[in-house]
């Protein structure tokens, strides 16, 4: 949890280029140790001349899973 409160907590990653700009907020960080199933503020934004004509736009993260099954194999084999 953020040492100073939650109001001002960020976790995202922002990728600005010459021809658009993606932002990710990842919500496992913001909320480490706790569950916060069914409760993630997860978002990806893209802003791209070309494909968004300037605009933002959100893209649904809606059922996908941020841990991707080829990731969990290994990671389960390297806890053990």
């Amino acid at each position: 949890m953020h040492r100073w409160g939650m109001k001002h907590a960020q976790s995202y990653i922002l990728v600005e280029g010459t021809g658009g700009a993606t932002k990710a907020q990842m919500s496992d960080n913001l909320a480490y140790g706790k569950n916060i199933e069914g409760q993630q503020r997860d978002y990806l934004q893209i802003c791209s001349d070309e494909m968004t004509k300037g605009e933002w736009i959100d893209i649904d993260l809606q059922g996908r899973s941020r841990f991707p099954h080829a990731f969990i194999g290994p990671m389960a084999a390297a806890i053990r």
